[in-house]
């Protein structure tokens, strides 16, 4: 229970670290062999696309085997 304390004191995480938890836990889901529901495809795939369109974020490096540059400054991200 002390974690969950320590969480409450803390405050709501920054982005930064839900997506990294978000990523933690789609992967964990592909090893034991689940799929992510479609909803959270679309979900994910919907906003990305709007922060590319408003030039939020952009691709690095190939599409495969890149990763996505934030290119602005978030408030609260760490």
């Amino acid at each position: 229970m002390s974690n969950f304390y320590e969480y409450i004191r803390q405050g709501e995480p920054g982005r930064s670290v839900k997506a990294a938890a978000w990523q933690t836990a789609i992967g964990l889901q592909d090893v034991d062999g689940l799929k992510p529901s479609s909803y959270l495809i679309d979900t994910v795939k919907r906003i990305m696309d709007s922060l590319k369109e408003k030039g939020f974020i952009a691709r690095r490096n190939g599409k495969r085997d890149g990763w996505w540059e934030v290119l602005i400054e978030i408030p609260g991200a760490q």
